[in-house]
């Protein structure tokens, strides 16, 4: 069973243009239920019908997976099979019938103006590490760049000449551009911070942590989350907070979602719709 899945991996990773968390998280939800039918003493995928999948689902709702984890399993499967059927693995579609649970997604959380300029503030302008986080999070706020998209950068990436940064995910390039402000900071770290974190003189990655790596999406969240406290802010700001508020900023100044969209790379028009009723009804 482990070669169907490693071929289907594969032919995921070949034929459709994922970003590498999206495959990692399609990856890890089919091991996860190949792993629950080897526990059973199932070892081919032919033999799992529709019963034996909705004990899956339900055991995972029983384990305190939640709404939208479990929803996301139900989605991986679901490309599984495909997957499956469409080279002769198997002769039914026992995921046929199986439903997600439904998501309540809450509003996206927006940060006001002052919120904004006191977490740009409070990693201050000395110290290896704080020149790092505050071009991290100037940068976060002022292109609503993704984690993925972030920690992806590399040096070159940078073009201080056109006063934009590239972004390369998978087979989808886009420039994004970059404010003065927010390229002095960047300058600031390149000069005054990143030279000093680095190990290897070899390494290409933009964001480094301290031990001279590239910087995990972990990494980033946890910088956020130090300096969210910091600041005395709600628990609940994330770096995706920093994009919806980027979002909601450009929408109240007048953008359109043309704007939007082209500023974030692919927002939807349903979180566009979001971001205008969180306007107003503020």
């Amino acid at each position: 069973m482990d070669q169907v899945v490693n071929a289907c991996i594969d032919y995921l990773k070949d034929n459709h243009n994922l970003a590498p968390n999206t495959l990692a998280s399609y990856e890890r939800d089919i091991r996860q239920y190949t792993a629950y039918l080897k526990n059973l003493g199932i070892l081919d995928t032919q033999l799992a019908d529709k019963e034996l999948l909705a004990g899956y689902i339900q055991s995972l709702n029983a384990c305190g997976k939640s709404p939208s984890t479990v929803s996301r399993c139900v989605a991986s499967l679901r490309i599984f099979y495909r997957y499956l059927i469409r080279h002769g693995k198997v002769n039914g579609n026992p995921i046929i019938g199986i439903e997600a649970p439904k998501i309540t997604k809450k509003p996206p959380k927006i940060l006001s103006e002052q919120e904004v300029h006191k977490l740009m503030e409070v990693p201050g302008t000395t110290g290896v590490k704080n020149i790092r986080d505050k071009a991290i999070i100037e940068l976060l706020y002022e292109t609503g760049l993704k984690v993925t998209e972030l920690i992806s950068l590399n040096v070159e990436h940078l073009d201080f000449e056109q006063g934009c940064i590239r972004c390369v995910q998978g087979r989808k390039n886009r420039e994004v551009e970059i404010k003065s402000a927010c390229m002095e900071g960047l300058a600031d770290y390149l000069k005054l911070s990143r030279p000093f974190l680095l190990k290897d003189s070899q390494e290409r990655s933009l964001f480094i942590n301290s031990s001279g790596k590239r910087i995990s999406r972990q990494g980033i969240w946890k910088i956020i989350k130090k300096y969210t406290r910091m600041a005395d802010m709600e628990d609940g700001v994330t770096p995706y907070t920093l994009r919806h508020t980027l979002a909601a900023d450009l929408i109240r100044k007048g953008g359109n979602a043309k704007e939007v969209q082209r500023v974030l790379g692919n927002s939807t028009k349903a979180t566009l719709e979001k971001y205008n009723t969180l306007l107003n009804e503020s």
